[in-house]
């Protein structure tokens, strides 16, 4: 894989479970099993809370000859609270390694913001955040230092990075994600969980380094990601259902499309 990092999907301020959520969905949607041929996918996935339908996200794009792009759209209500978000990500294919030219988010809700990440070939050349950070959002996070803008990816080109990478395997549950937002950044660590008669269970283990707002609590947060044992022939293998624990409950993220 390749070694830059990938950081939060852009939601300034603490690691929430649902910034969480975001970059998981991100991460697994689309990034299991690379096809043998130039490919368009487009698949939809409801997000529950407790058995509540709390969302819809919608994931499409396409893996070319030496190129992608890919985009997440998104809406969540909960308690009084509704949001939208809509990411992307362009870029090129290098054999294993992905070069990600630029990255974007718009998130619609408390309040309405646009991350944008352009990079040059070896580190992250230029974020802007419109608008930018209040003073109570910084307060109580930890620093971003500049070692934190190299070596690093966006969220949605690690998806295609974990595509690329998984082709070369039979073992969806491997591999770690090093990944910066413009406003955070964290790992994720791909573990094997447990086997179930028609499906394959990983382990996603989330490992915040900057841009997070520190709880006392150094435990890190461990999703649960299930694929289907076959896969269509030629094609994309995405999950069938994601598990995230917050305090709130489990966010369930289950493909319906």
């Amino acid at each position: 894989m390749n070694s830059r990092n990938i950081s939060n999907m852009g939601k300034p301020g603490p690691f929430s479970g649902f910034a969480w959520v975001f970059w998981l969905t991100a991460f697994v949607l689309a990034g299991q099993s690379a096809p043998a041929r130039a490919e368009t996918f487009n698949a939809k996935y409801q997000v529950r809370l407790t058995g509540v339908s709390i969302g819809t996200v919608h994931l499409s794009g396409d893996v070319m000859a030496g190129a992608y792009m890919v985009t997440l759209k998104g809406d969540v209500s909960l308690l009084g609270f509704s949001a939208r978000f809509e990411a992307s990500s362009d870029g090129l294919t290098r054999a294993a390694a992905v070069v990600p030219a630029r990255y974007r988010l718009r998130t619609e809700g408390t309040v309405d913001r646009t991350v944008t990440v352009n990079f040059s070939p070896d580190r992250t050349a230029a974020v802007t955040i419109d608008p930018a950070l209040s003073d109570s959002e910084k307060r109580g996070l930890v620093p971003l230092e500049a070692s934190h803008r190299t070596n690093a990816i966006d969220p949605m080109s690690a998806l295609i990075s974990q595509l690329i990478r998984v082709s070369r395997s039979e073992d969806p549950c491997a591999g770690v994600a090093q990944v910066f937002t413009g406003a955070s950044r964290f790992d994720v660590n791909i573990i094997a969980g447990s086997t179930k008669a028609n499906e394959i269970e990983c382990r996603a283990v989330h490992q915040p380094i900057a841009g997070h707002r520190p709880t006392g609590n150094e435990r890190p947060t461990s999703a649960v990601i299930a694929f289907p044992k076959t896969e269509r022939a030629g094609g994309l293998r995405l999950p069938t259902r994601i598990e995230v624990p917050l305090s709130l409950g489990t966010i369930t993220i289950r493909r319906i499309g």
